[in-house]
């Protein structure tokens, strides 16, 4: 009787040994699998990141690129209008000096004066304009 009492008690404490080394086992095993769940999601997270700062760099690449298209087409319309300023002030001197030419010729051919009024008027409001 007692050797079948320590043999039960022997297979009791073997039995409780092995649960233990299987509970050891199967904790290891969870804790592997909890490590690669994990491991996983911080390399999808990583990926979003990326991702996402990617994606803000382009956007900020293209905020750029429209800033600069809008400085450049507004300093090429600048520069448009400050040519056609420029071709409107010369083209003005070209007809004053025209008319005051003609006027200083009608004046040398003996054209009245009260003739010539009308032209030298123009001179006056041209001068005014420009």
């Amino acid at each position: 009787i007692d050797r079948e009492r320590k043999q039960q008690e022997s297979f009791k404490a073997a039995e409780r040994s092995a649960n233990a080394a299987q509970e050891r086992l199967a904790d290891h095993v969870a804790q592997c699998i909890d490590q690669e769940t994990h491991a996983k999601r911080m390399a999808v997270r990583a990926k979003e990141v990326d991702a996402h700062e990617s994606y803000i760099d382009k956007l900020n690449q293209q905020f750029q690129d429209n800033a600069t298209r809008r400085k450049n087409k507004a300093a090429l319309e600048t520069n448009e209008n400050a040519a056609q300023v420029k071709k409107a002030a010369k083209e003005a001197i070209v007809v004053d000096k025209i008319r005051r030419d003609a006027i200083q010729k009608l004046q040398k051919q003996g054209v009245p004066p009260e003739y010539l009024r009308p032209l030298q008027k123009l001179h006056g409001r041209s001068s005014t304009t420009s």
